[in-house]
């Protein structure tokens, strides 16, 4: 049996953690109240985009996000842009594990494949080319790994549906960088995708 004065310890550390999880949620329940009908507007956006095949709705994605958000514990939730960035990335988790899904269920029933419009990689924004949203992640992740700004950049506006300017800010950089990055974020992505194609 442990000496008293370790199961105190423990128990104060115990406390300690469920005390600043609390917080954190809290935090996180604040900030989400603030930025729900924004969050709600993007995710309308954002599935607008997408196939009819994504039969996932705003709200059930809106509270999808909500609900991942709030079982991340180890973050302590600032401002309503950390959140948003954030719900912004669970966003996209939650459509990518949507088509993957949708994809293997098409797959067992020979269905036609799941499109993206392209609107992404094009630097003719009204181009209707499409591209499979699994292999869009793909090529997003390992655009991660060589520039993770121009990533985010994409992230937040094709799965966010932010603004240059909303993204300037969140991001804390000037609006002729998220111009310049977005373009040749732009660029490497129709790359990317067009060598997967052939």
């Amino acid at each position: 049996m442990k000496p008293v004065s370790q199961q105190y310890n423990g128990n104060r550390q115990k406390a300690k953690f469920f005390m600043n999880l609390s917080e954190s949620r809290f935090r996180l329940n604040e900030i989400l109240a603030l930025v729900y009908d924004q969050l709600r507007a993007y995710a309308s956006k954002t599935l607008d985009r997408e196939p009819d095949g994504l039969t996932i709705q705003t709200t059930d994605l809106v509270h999808e996000v909500y609900l991942r958000l709030s079982q991340l514990r180890e973050i302590k939730w600032e401002d309503d842009q950390q959140v948003m960035r954030a719900s912004v990335g669970v966003m996209r988790r939650i459509l990518v594990d949507h088509a993957r899904a949708k994809r293997s269920l098409k797959r067992s029933a020979g269905g036609r494949r799941l499109l993206l419009d392209e609107n992404v990689v094009s630097s003719n924004e009204k181009a209707t080319s499409a591209f499979d949203l699994l292999a869009v992640d793909e090529a997003l992740a390992k655009l991660e790994t060589v520039d993770e700004r121009k990533a985010e950049i994409v992230e937040l506006k094709y799965f966010g549906g932010f603004t240059e300017q909303q993204i300037a800010d969140a991001l804390d950089v000037s609006l002729a960088t998220v111009k310049r990055d977005w373009k040749m974020a732009k660029a490497w992505l129709y790359r990317e995708l067009m060598g997967e194609a052939e």
